[in-house]
C-alpha cells in the first residue's frame, strides 16, 4: 500500500496515491512533528504523488529485562502514548526483550511525568487518552486568576455523564491513569467540576487533544483533555456545573470521551472518591 517500496528503516520515501502524513508516520514509525519539519511542510500539509520526503530518524533503545513501555519513556522523557504509536504498540503494550523502539524526538513541553507511569491504556482502555499529568506551558498567570471563588459544594461534580471505561491508577500494563475516562457521545455536555478559575485552554500537549484546566480553591485543579467545542477562555471564573465545553475525540484517542483528573497541591488524586453527581 502507498507509493513508497522503502523498508522502516529508510531515511526517505516516495509519496504514493492516497499517502498522507499519518499514514507515513505510522509505516515508517517517525512522529509526524519531527517529519513536517524535516521537510519544512506547512498547513494543510498537503503532499504530491512522487513527491520526496526525509524521514528523520531520532534515538534508540533496546529492550532490556525489566524495562516496561512507560519506564522506558520516563527515561527518555518523552510520552508513552507517542512512543507506543511510532513503535506499532497496541494494548497492553507489551515490548520484548532485545527488541529495537524508536524513541520520539524531543521531551514533552510543560508535562511532568508523574509519579509512575503516564497515560494509562489498560487492556480495559485501549482508546483511553495518555493520562501523563497535564500541566499548561509555564507562563505567567493574568492576575484574574487570584480571585478564584469559594467552593460551592463538598466534593465535585461529575463533569459528563457517561461510562468510566479507564479508572485511576496504574495499570497491568505498567501506565498509569492519573485521572478517568469517561467515554460519552460527541457533544455531550463538559461540566464545571466546582467553582473556580480557567488556568488554561488549549491543544499545546500533545496527545490531550483541546484540555481545559480550571483552578478550584484550597489548592484544587481540575483537568479535562480530549475535548471537542471549547465554551470558556482562560482567566473566565465558572461556576460548578457550568458547561464548559463539549465531549470529542480530539488527541490520542479513537472515540469520544473525556478524560478528567483532580489535583490537590499538584498531586494526582482518584477522581472517583469525590466525585458526586448532584448539580448544587
Amino acid at each position: 500500500s502507498g507509493g513508497d517500496l522503502t523498508f522502516i528503516g529508510a531515511s526517505a520515501v516516495r509519496v504514493g496515491p492516497g499517502d498522507t502524513l499519518y499514514a507515513i508516520s505510522r509505516r515508517h514509525k517517525v512522529a509526524i512533528r519531527p517529519l513536517i519539519e524535516a521537510n519544512g511542510l506547512e498547513p494543510p500539509y498537503a503532499l504530491r504523488v512522487g513527491q520526496r520526503l526525509v524521514l528523520p530518524r531520532g534515538r534508540q533503545h533496546k529492550v532490556s529485562a525489566g524495562d516496561t513501555l512507560y519506564n522506558i519513556a520516563q527515561r527518555y522523557d518523552v510520552e508513552p502514548y507517542e512512543t507506543a504509536r511510532i513503535n506499532g504498540l497496541k494494548p497492553p503494550y507489551t515490548v520484548k526483550i532485545g527488541e529495537q523502539l524508536l524513541i520520539p524526538e524531543g521531551r514533552l513541553q510543560g508535562v511532568r511525568p508523574p509519579a509512575e507511569p503516564p497515560a494509562a491504556k489498560a487492556p480495559e482502555a485501549a482508546v483511553q487518552a495518555p493520562a501523563t499529568s497535564p500541566r499548561p506551558p509555564q507562563r505567567s498567570a493574568p492576575a484574574s486568576l487570584a480571585a478564584i471563588p469559594p467552593k460551592a459544594a463538598a466534593g465535585f461534580l461529575w463533569p459528563a455523564d457517561g461510562k468510566v471505561i479507564s479508572r485511576f491508577g496504574v495499570k497491568q500494563n505498567g501506565l498509569r491513569n492519573d485521572g478517568i475516562n469517561i467515554r460519552a457521545p460527541r457533544g455531550t455536555p463538559v461540566r464545571a467540576a466546582e467553582n473556580g478559575v480557567v488556568a488554561y485552554v488549549g491543544n499545546e500537549l500533545r496527545g490531550f487533544g483541546n484540555l481545559i484546566l480550571v483552578k478550584h480553591a484550597d489548592g484544587w485543579v481540575s483537568a479535562y483533555a480530549h475535548t471537542d467545542r471549547l465554551h470558556v477562555a482562560k482567566g473566565d471564573v465558572v461556576r460548578r456545573g457550568q458547561k464548559i465545553a463539549t465531549v470529542g475525540d480530539t488527541g490520542g484517542v479513537g472515540s469520544p470521551q473525556l478524560h478528567f483528573e483532580l489535583r490537590k497541591d499538584k498531586r494526582a488524586v482518584d477522581p472517583q472518591k469525590l466525585l458526586n453527581r448532584k448539580l448544587s
